[in-house]
C-alpha cells in the first residue's frame, strides 16, 4: 500500500524513454518470473528459441503445473517458427514467441523485423523479448536494439533492465497496452510480497533516464 514516490517518477521517465507503460522491477530474472505466468492462458502455447536467456527458460517451468505446451525451436530459425506457429494456432488461443534481442553467448540478434512481419502475418502470434543486452548503447534515447528496429509493434512484450549499460539496477517489462501493465502490476506476486528496490538505485535510475532522453 506504501511505497517510494520514486518509483512513479522512474517508471514515469522509463515509459517516456520507450513510448509505452512499464513496470520496474528488482531485476529482470524477477520480471520474467512475475509477468510469464500471467500473460500466458491456460489455452495458449509456447515456442522457445534455442538460445533464449535462461532467466526466460526457468520462468516458462512455472507454466508446467498447468499443462501449457512449450516447445523449441532451433536458433533464428523463422521457418521453423513460422510451420509451428500455423500448426498451434489451430489449437491454441495464442502462440508465443520467446526471444532475445541480443543473445548473451554468441553477440548476435534477433530478426526482429522479420518477426514483426510474422506477426502480421499470423493472428495468433505474439512477442516476448528480453533486450537487456541491447539497452543503452542503441535504439532511440538508448531504447535498446529491439527499439532500434521500427516502432513498437503493437503484439510486443518488451523486457529490458537496467543492470547493463544503463547503470543502475533493476528489470524492466514494457507492455504494448495499459490492460496488460494493469493486469502485471495489479496481480503480479512480486509486487505483492517481494521488498521494494533502494531509494538510492531509484533515485540513479531517475538520474540515468534524464540522461537517455536527453
Amino acid at each position: 500500500y506504501v511505497s517510494s514516490a520514486y518509483y512513479t517518477e522512474a517508471e514515469r521517465l522509463l515509459s517516456q524513454m520507450f513510448g509505452k507503460p512499464s513496470l520496474l522491477l528488482q531485476s529482470l530474472t524477477v520480471g520474467h518470473s512475475t509477468s510469464i505466468p500471467l500473460l500466458v492462458g491456460d489455452d495458449d502455447a509456447v515456442i522457445l528459441d534455442a538460445q533464449v536467456h535462461d532467466s526466460v527458460q526457468n520462468a516458462v517451468t512455472l507454466l508446467n503445473p498447468r499443462g501449457i505446451h512449450v516447445e523449441v525451436v532451433r536458433h533464428n530459425r523463422l521457418d521453423q517458427l513460422s510451420e509451428r506457429v500455423k500448426a498451434l494456432s489451430q489449437t491454441h488461443r495464442k502462440v508465443w514467441y520467446m526471444a532475445d534481442g541480443v543473445y548473451s553467448m554468441n553477440g548476435d540478434f534477433a530478426p526482429v523485423k522479420d518477426l514483426y512481419k510474422l506477426a502480421d502475418l499470423h493472428e495468433q502470434l505474439y512477442l516476448y523479448i528480453d533486450d537487456i543486452h541491447g539497452m543503452s548503447w542503441t535504439g532511440p534515447n538508448g531504447t535498446g536494439y529491439v527499439m532500434s528496429q521500427g516502432e513498437f509493434h503493437p503484439k510486443l512484450y518488451l523486457t529490458t533492465g537496467l543492470t547493463k549499460a544503463f547503470g543502475t539496477a533493476g528489470g524492466l517489462l514494457v507492455f504494448p497496452d495499459e490492460a496488460s501493465h494493469q493486469l502485471v502490476r495489479r496481480n503480479g506476486k512480486s509486487f505483492i510480497f517481494s521488498i521494494q528496490m533502494p531509494p538510492t538505485i531509484l533515485a540513479s535510475t531517475i538520474a540515468s533516464a534524464g540522461i537517455h532522453l536527453s
